[in-house]
């Protein structure tokens, strides 16, 4: 398929629109048939086509194109330039169905619910066929004002879009910022839902919620035609992700690699010595320490052809991993190769009434002893090729779930339990209560 960008699934998930770079340096409009594996080129790629979105309801498609000339004079000179060149357009997917703005003699009254009606019906995920003859030429232009268009979606009629200032080679005209807009297809009215927005927006699978970054913080907001409509932070305080650096570093590397020996000026230039290139540097990866490091091996490794205007910068440069203890459950664990999991080996009893010696697993009225198995830590099972430290990482101050069976197969029951940050002094005093009773 080449390089492409802007994928959209179909409501029945049967097609994949999408844009791609064409020999001519525009973007034409692409649909993938994940039934039959047909892939269909929908516009000739006379403009810059993108961002296509099919409507919820499976009878349209949407997209972004750049097909609108505004003719600018520079306040310097007498050179003009283009700007704010994109529109949002919309064709039926099949050549029966009506434009969206077809004639219309008045404003269409709101569907009333038919009498006895209660609740609301799951709605069907609709079929989508498409008429592939014709398709771009029943395209139609949706009446917004011209912008730098970025990213669209629709639901239940609404069309949301994204739009960014004019850029200039200082980064942005003052004052000027990222708006969420929105487009009522019943209404065929427009409005702005928010300015200031960040990277874009996300719209949900149902068509119910927006979630957009808002000054620095993640929000989420009912998808509505409503400027008006409450937005609320999304807590993100109890998320956290793993990273394993060197994975990371290898996987950053071998897509530099392939990037460079599909998309290079001309890849049969390369294409004899690239592997033996890329396996040279590889070699280095295991020296890496640090974001730098990789990037000084890439660097060498994409010089080595000799071609100009390629360039790399940036990554996690200074990122420090903030310190984070193995939280503990004052246990010892055990393997039963055979079954695949871990079992409780010992409970340290601890002393409760002491500070610095609670222990986690040795509460009263808790439904566990030695022996038993803990098949989950926090919902994530916990089996022989995990370490139970790796679940228990991340935990400490939580109240977190274990769940506890007696045999391997046995009914698992539930219990919580609050890990502590350091298990050595109940193994420590352990030792001690074990020394003397050996003494007496």
């Amino acid at each position: 398929i080449g390089a492409f960008e802007d994928v959209a699934f179909a409501p029945d998930s049967r097609w994949l629109a999408f844009s791609k770079h064409l020999p001519n340096h525009l973007h034409a409009l692409f649909i993938y048939g994940v039934d039959n594996g047909q892939l269909h080129q929908v516009s000739r790629g006379d403009f810059n086509d993108s961002n296509p979105a099919f409507s919820q309801d499976g009878k349209y498609l949407y997209f972004v194109s750049a097909r609108l000339v505004n003719p600018v004079i520079s306040s310097y000179n007498f050179g003009a330039s283009g700007v704010v060149p994109d529109g949002l357009y919309v064709t039926t997917l099949q050549a029966s169905t009506p434009s969206p703005f077809a004639p219309r003699t008045q404003t269409p009254a709101a569907s009333k619910p038919k009498p006895g009606a209660k609740g609301k019906a799951k709605a069907k995920t609709p079929a989508v066929n498409i008429d592939f003859n014709g398709l771009i030429e029943r395209a139609v232009q949706v009446p917004v004002p011209a912008a730098n268009i970025e990213q669209t979606a629709e639901a239940k009629g609404v069309l949301y879009y994204v739009t960014v200032p004019v850029p200039v080679l200082g980064g942005a005209i003052p004052g000027q910022m990222p708006e969420l807009r929105a487009y009522d297809l019943a209404k065929r009215k427009a409005l702005t839902l928010v300015q200031g927005i960040g990277g874009g927006f996300a719209l949900s699978a149902n068509g119910s919620t927006l979630l957009y970054n808002f000054h620095g913080k993640w929000v989420l907001r009912p998808a509505l035609f409503n400027a008006q409509a409450k937005a609320k932070p999304l807590n993100t305080s109890n998320m956290q992700m793993q990273v394993d650096p060197r994975a990371e570093w290898a996987e950053i590397y071998n897509e530099a690699w392939r990037n460079v020996r599909d998309y290079f000026v001309n890849p049969q230039l390369i294409k004899a010595k690239w592997a033996m290139i890329g396996g040279h540097y590889r070699a280095l990866l295991p020296l890496v320490q640090d974001r730098e490091d990789l990037n000084y091996i890439m660097a060498n490794m994409i010089g080595s052809l000799g071609e100009s205007h390629m360039y790399i910068f940036g990554g996690d440069m200074g990122w420090k991993t903030p310190p984070q203890p193995t939280a503990g459950l004052g246990v010892e664990f055990a393997l039963n190769a055979s079954a695949g999991r871990y079992y409780l080996k010992r409970i340290f009893r601890g002393d409760n009434t002491v500070p610095g010696y609670y222990a986690p697993l040795a509460q009263p009225g808790l439904k566990v002893k030695q022996g038993d198995y803990v098949l989950a830590i926090n919902g994530k099972p916990l089996t022989a090729s995990i370490n139970p430290y790796e679940l228990l990482q991340g935990t400490l101050g939580q109240t977190i779930e274990l769940s506890i069976a007696s045999t391997p197969a046995g009914k698992p029951w539930t219990i919580l339990v609050k890990p502590v940050v350091n298990s050595g002094k109940l193994h420590l005093l352990h030792w001690i209560n074990n020394n003397r009773r050996e003494v007496n």
